[in-house]
């Protein structure tokens, strides 16, 4: 016998609305059992570049390479 499981649509309750829309995986929303000071603290941790216009580059061959 198949059993139907219903999933509830579950939306992400923190006000970072700044940080949740430059995140790429904001329709995962990892992050959802946060409380705000951890989400501060986490979102002080993550380091973010500038996206790279057309025609940059990230690295070019033989240029060195510090991670």
């Amino acid at each position: 016998m198949t059993e139907v499981i219903k999933l509830a649509a579950t939306q992400c309750g923190h006000t970072f609305k700044m940080n949740c829309s430059n995140c790429r995986l904001n329709s995962l929303c990892l992050p959802l059992s946060l409380d705000s000071r951890s989400m501060t603290a986490l979102d002080s941790i993550v380091e973010r570049g500038k996206p790279l216009q057309k025609g940059q580059y990230v690295f070019r061959e033989n240029q060195p390479f510090n991670s």
